[in-house]
């Protein structure tokens, strides 16, 4: 006897373990070829009981032999069956399998048949005529076709094979095996070497199995009965949720402890996101009248509280961050920000989802969360990165060039940031010249001209430009080597003289008479900008300017005799 494995559990709940049993008719002892389970003490193989149904079962050879007839009337077609006492039981799955075979030596044109059938009680024997050794007439046995689980067809082969697959709709006592067809006119014989019965308890799954719940979030889920074995005849679902409250809600309502349906074998459950109850695992038994058998049980698992603070890593002075949650925060939770000891920075809000920061320095901001499933304080590093450049001018001191000597003028950002300045110029054509200066005052040489530089100063926090426009012009215009025009005091505070080189009274004659007095004086600032101008008579040789109502700085002097000017730098100071 072959088991395979078999598991009892008390009262009506039924095993869920697969059993196997093989009836070996080898080696049994028996020798009666001649209907050999028709004694009065039932013959038992491998400790199941066998018994003769209709006409006669032999065995030879370590061979169970039943035979068989084809013909053209229920009368002349003949066939041989026994049974087997088995316990099936109602809502299994039952496979029936073995070695069966058409014996040696038979007519070729003869292919006999096995049918399988079961019944709650053994047929009546009949041994038949013309002798009990024999197949007897169709009309005996024929309703057993009607009653067949399936029938397979023999030939030479010995090897193992399924006969039949069925769900038992209710408990029976008897597998009852018939041999039938074969050969017209003569008997077939069909040998059986072994029948194995194994049967597999009805199963039913539940899915999902497991599943988690993120802390303060929102779940609801589809769960699914599967009768995997598609026992049917189901009468009803009883859908265990868990004591009250259970953390589960069923049909907009708080769920029960337990649900009953009959017809149902998926039902959807949510979860209260601000609910504190984690929800209880659930688990359903499947009831076939009498019956029951649990399926398996679905854990939920809450997930711990998580959270990432989002923002910049690094601030620079003077900018507002603004901080929040990466993701929502669970369901009831309330939020306290802190940053680290110190002054470095300074928080829009200490409650809420979100949060401003400044810093003057290196921070750690941190944030304690208190839900409902739980708590947690999550930091995050903030670098300070410094200021930027605060907007600035740029001061020059340039100066007249005198002959062909290129004096050098100074250039100054006002008020000065720390840092590397570039400095860049340009006359006007639209080339940007770079000087390789970078501190915030610079002197460079610039020929006679008009120009714009400009100053930039740029870090991680951002940048700051600034320009101006000047021009460079010549001290003075000499004749023959000689200079026409005599500008004093320069600089000047208060008043300028202005007067031709001449000083002599022959000179004067001569610089008149060569076209060199004062007719016209103009004062422009250094942008080119008119501020003054006067006319003179012909033949004025000294000119005074007041310049009192002029800033400190550097101006263009202008003096010209009607034809042609003269012009050269001036500078008030005081």
């Amino acid at each position: 006897m072959r088991t395979k494995f078999l598991s009892l559990v008390g009262g009506m709940l039924l095993s869920l373990h697969t059993f196997s049993q093989t009836i070996h008719y080898a080696n049994t002892g028996l020798t009666n070829d001649c209907n050999v389970f028709n004694t009065s003490t039932p013959v038992s193989i491998d400790g199941y009981k066998h018994y003769p149904v209709y006409g006669g079962a032999g065995i030879f050879n370590n061979t169970l032999l039943l035979k068989c007839q084809n013909g053209s009337t229920s009368a002349t077609k003949l066939g041989a069956s026994y049974a087997i006492e088995y316990p099936f039981k109602s809502g299994y799955l039952y496979r029936i399998s073995g070695r069966a075979w058409k014996a040696a030596n038979q007519a070729t044109t003869g292919i006999p048949q096995l049918s399988f059938a079961t019944y709650t009680s053994l047929p009546t024997p009949v041994s038949g005529t013309p002798t009990a050794c024999d197949a007897i007439r169709q009309s005996f046995w024929g309703s057993m076709l009607l009653d067949s689980r399936n029938t397979v067809s023999l030939n030479d082969s010995q090897d193992e094979q399924i006969f039949c697959e069925f769900n038992a709709d209710q408990d029976f006592n008897y597998l009852a095996i018939l041999s039938w067809g074969g050969a017209g006119n003569m008997y077939t014989l069909a040998a059986i070497g072994e029948i194995t019965i194994t049967e597999i308890p009805p199963r039913f799954t539940l899915s999902p199995t497991s599943l988690t719940k993120e802390c303060g979030q929102p779940l609801s889920r589809l769960f699914q009965v599967t009768d995997v074995n598609s026992v049917g005849g189901i009468t009803s679902y009883v859908w265990h949720l868990g004591p009250v409250p259970n953390g589960w809600v069923y049909n907009g309502q708080a769920a029960p402890e337990s649900v009953t349906v009959t017809n149902l074998t998926a039902i959807t459950l949510s979860a209260d996101p601000c609910s504190s109850v984690a929800p209880s695992p659930v688990s359903v038994t499947v009831h076939r009248d009498a019956l029951s058998y649990e399926t398996d049980t679905a854990i939920v698992q809450v997930s711990p509280l998580s959270a990432t603070i989002g923002g910049p890593a690094q601030l620079c002075g003077g900018v507002v961050g603004n901080y929040s949650f990466n993701g929502a925060l669970p369901c009831g939770a309330t939020v306290i920000w802190s940053l680290n000891a110190g002054d470095n920075g300074s928080l829009g809000s200490t409650t809420g989802d979100a949060t401003t920061l400044t810093v003057n320095g290196n921070v750690t901001l941190t944030a304690h969360i208190s839900a409902p499933c739980g708590s947690l304080t999550v930091s995050k590093s903030i670098a300070y990165s410094g200021t930027a450049p605060v907007p600035f001018g740029i001061d020059d001191d340039v100066y007249c060039q005198p002959g062909n000597i290129v004096q050098p003028s100074t250039f100054t950002a006002v008020p000065a940031n720390s840092g590397s300045y570039t400095w860049t110029w340009t006359s006007g054509d639209g080339t940007w010249h770079t000087i390789s200066a970078t501190t915030a005052e610079i002197s460079h040489k610039f020929g006679v001209g008009s120009y714009t530089i400009m100053a930039t100063i740029s870090n991680s926090c951002g940048s700051e430009s600034s320009s101006t426009d000047f021009h460079i012009i010549r001290c003075a215009t000499s004749v023959s080597g000689s200079a026409k025009v005599v500008v004093s005091p320069n600089p000047a505070s208060s008043t300028l003289v202005v007067s031709t080189a001449a000083t002599s009274g022959a000179a004067k004659k001569q610089a008149a008479s060569d076209g060199w007095d004062i007719r016209e004086v103009r004062l422009s600032d250094k942008m080119g900008n008119l501020l003054q101008r006067q006319l003179f008579p012909a033949g004025t040789s000294r000119a005074t300017i007041n310049v009192e109502g002029l800033k400190p700085d550097v101006y263009i002097l202008q003096t010209g005799n009607g034809k042609t000017f003269d012009s050269q730098q001036v500078s008030v100071v005081r």
